[in-house]
């Protein structure tokens, strides 16, 4: 399966919690993701629709993060922040 990355029509983040994936740009193979890494919105080019595709190699299990709701958990809450910066 994959999984397009637009800046514009993506509204989370992921992390691997399970299986490997490939990351495309603009049709050319860039990276690979394991499990544990996180795909956030840096892939997603600006001005670019529909050029940055994450597909998974093997059965994967992504956890899916709201941004908006994401970041404003973590403006609540410093400690949570400074543990997942500390981790990241």
């Amino acid at each position: 399966e994959s999984l397009n990355m637009d800046e514009k029509m993506n509204h989370n983040f992921y992390i691997i919690y399970t299986g490997e994936t490939d990351f495309f740009s603009k049709g050319d193979k860039i990276g690979k993701f394991t499990k544990g890494q996180f795909i956030g919105e840096m892939l997603a080019s600006s001005g670019f629709i529909n050029t940055n595709l994450i597909v998974a190699t093997e059965p994967t299990i992504l956890l899916s993060l709201n941004k908006e709701l994401f970041y404003d958990l973590l403006s609540d809450n410093v400690k949570l922040a400074d543990k997942i910066l500390e981790f990241i």
